[in-house]
């Protein structure tokens, strides 16, 4: 078990950026005595704001502004069931500031296995999506499967 809490505030005085952050996390993981299982879950939060004066072209003062509230929630595991190992994760990400909202997550399974010693074949499926809330131009879903194979020298 893990656990965070952080807060920073830099205050406008300093280079003209006034930056304030609030974050907060929790992990839980458990592993198998022998070492062939694991699982773990986490969940973290930040909110962070932070405003910069600029300088734009021409020497016109400027204001950049960026409002960030992430939560990622996380979720993995892995066990050997005879020859076969399986792995998984799972990974849910939400942005709900004011600057650029969006909502993403992304999975993967494996699937593996001894061909011979020391080589390992293994089957492979992920998933990404990706959503901005105020442009659709930088959505994306993409799916892939595939096939590795793993030789160690040891």
């Amino acid at each position: 078990l893990q656990g965070k809490v952080e807060e920073a505030d830099n205050p406008n005085e300093l280079a003209g950026l006034d930056h304030s952050m609030t974050s907060a996390a929790t992990y839980l993981s458990w592993g198998s005595e022998e070492g062939t299982t694991n699982l773990g879950f986490g969940l973290d939060w930040s909110d962070i704001d932070t405003r910069t004066f600029l300088i734009l072209p021409g020497g016109l003062p400027g204001l950049s502004q960026y409002d960030l509230e992430l939560l990622t929630a996380t979720a993995w595991g892995q066990t050997e069931l005879g020859p076969v190992r399986l792995g998984g994760n799972l990974v849910w990400l939400d942005d709900s500031g004011d600057t650029w909202p969006l909502q993403s997550w992304n999975g993967g399974v494996r699937v593996g296995f001894d061909i011979f010693e020391r080589a390992e074949l293994s089957l492979f499926g992920e998933y990404w999506d990706f959503d901005e809330e105020r442009a659709n131009g930088d959505d994306y879903q993409v799916t892939r499967y595939g096939a590795t194979v793993r030789w160690s020298w040891q």
